[in-house]
């Protein structure tokens, strides 16, 4: 309650990781969809967002590889990644992983049509 950690997590998730997230869906084809409450968010990722078809396993093994690579560990299930930080997680901290989502997904950008 003194670190203020609910109130951390909520302003965090909306205010930060939730926006962030939706700039790179609006950048990276390859994301058909943002979706979450708070800190709790996923990321779809597609081969096509008119068909709403999922990235393949391969794919998405690719694209986990490449995150670790980079200094992120992804939740990965199926075509998702979920997005779950720590309640004490920074507005730093989120710049950094979004910044490393970011340059992955321009690295598997010819994945999306």
């Amino acid at each position: 309650k003194e670190e203020k950690v609910v109130e951390n997590a909520a302003y965090i998730g909306n205010e930060v990781l939730r926006p962030g997230l939706e700039a790179l869906a609006e950048k990276h084809a390859i994301i058909g969809e943002v979706r979450g409450r708070g800190l709790f968010q996923a990321l779809e990722l597609v081969s096509s967002r008119e068909q709403r078809t999922p990235l393949t396993a391969a794919d998405m093994a690719a694209i986990k590889g490449a995150l670790t690579e980079a200094g992120l560990l992804a939740f990965v299930v199926e075509n998702r990644i979920h997005v779950v930080p720590p309640c004490t997680i920074t507005a730093e901290q989120v710049a950094q992983g979004l910044a490393i989502f970011d340059a992955v997904f321009a690295r598997f950008a010819s994945l999306a049509k």
